[in-house]
């Protein structure tokens, strides 16, 4: 004989159906439960603190995070790969264009992952080099012109540019790369005379003139007391040299040539004296301070040493056969 089941017994199955997964979920719950009365969940949450804008022209990317368990360790992973296990920061060099998308996520040390692992977007652009290999290119500064940290509108500002330089001539820039944003508006990438030394930040560019090539480098070796100046890879010129002493040190870095100045009636700077995007922490011997400068000198016996306030000393003769090689704009490499 079967037996027909009532209608209550259905409703009486789903009940004890749904009173074992209540079951299995305190017991999942129970541990973390636990954890509450010790003050902290058994989950630890991540979140992202530091990631790229949406779009960047940097092949570098930098992603910081955090969990709310001090001691949660991550894994990461990027475009769908596999978790592995990282610490923050992580960063990442020579992606290539395209969209990126970076998750990280916290594991408690019960063993438990976040579920929702934090995520940041990001797409890599492409960009023309204006600069490279052994010919350089510089622009002036029309007028008054912010510098962002991406070629974006509501990038921070880095730096604000001026037509004019302190010592009066027109302001230059070395204009390193080219971006065009998704509306056609046109970016330079370009190195900035400020301090932090080796900053770099974007313009329009139509905040900037016509570039100007140039084929020369001059490089200057801090140790050897020695500066070279190359065209097209070729040496030229070199000569023995005075720097900074070591509480007002020479930078090192990478930087440009902005000024060139004549006539001065101060025989302590030589005959001709260039002005340079480098900057120092402390007085430099260039006028109104903070600026390297490359300048002759009245004392040419205390060369080749560690002389200066930070600028860069020649005897005159060196530095008059200087002049007529190197034009303004000419990167600048300290070692």
């Amino acid at each position: 004989m079967v037996r027909r089941s009532s209608p209550d017994s259905g409703a009486t199955s789903k009940q004890q159906g749904g009173l074992i997964v209540l079951a299995a979920l305190l017991l999942l719950v129970a541990p973390q439960a636990a954890a509450g009365d010790a003050g902290r969940p058994l989950l630890a949450d991540t979140a992202i603190t530091a990631a790229p804008p949406a779009l960047v022209t940097n092949r570098r990317a930098r992603l910081a995070f955090t969990a709310s368990h001090s001691d949660a360790r991550f894994e990461c992973r990027i475009n769908e790969g596999v978790f592995t296990a990282c610490r923050s920061p992580v960063v990442y060099r020579k992606l290539e264009p395209g969209p990126y998308r970076f998750e990280v996520r916290a594991v408690s040390l019960s063993g438990l992952a976040d579920v929702i692992p934090a995520q940041a977007s990001w797409r890599v652009e492409r960009t023309f080099k204006l600069s490279a290999g052994s010919v350089s290119r510089w622009a002036p500064v029309l007028g008054r012109v912010v510098a962002r940290a991406h070629p974006l509108a509501s990038s921070p500002v880095l730096a604000r540019l001026r037509p004019q330089t302190p010592e009066g001539t027109t302001n230059l820039v070395l204009a390193l790369e080219r971006f065009e944003d998704p509306s056609g508006r046109l970016w330079i990438r370009v190195q900035l005379p400020v301090l932090p030394n080796n900053s770099t930040g974007w313009v329009p560019r139509s905040a900037l003139g016509g570039y100007t090539a140039v084929g020369t480098r001059l490089v200057v070796h801090r140790r050897a007391l020695r500066a070279t100046l190359y065209r097209h890879g070729r040496q030229v010129w070199r000569a023995r040299i005075g720097i900074g002493e070591r509480r007002w040190p020479t930078p090192a870095g990478e930087f440009y040539v902005r000024v060139k100045l004549l006539g001065f009636s101060d025989p302590f700077y030589g005959p001709v004296a260039f002005g340079t995007s480098a900057r120092s922490d402390v007085l430099t011997d260039w006028p109104g301070g903070g600026f390297v400068g490359i300048h002759g000198t009245d004392a040419p016996w205390l060369l080749p040493g560690r002389v200066s306030h930070g600028c860069i000393r020649l005897r005159n003769e060196d530095i008059l056969r200087l002049e007529r090689l190197m034009p303004v704009g000419t990167p600048l490499t300290i070692l």
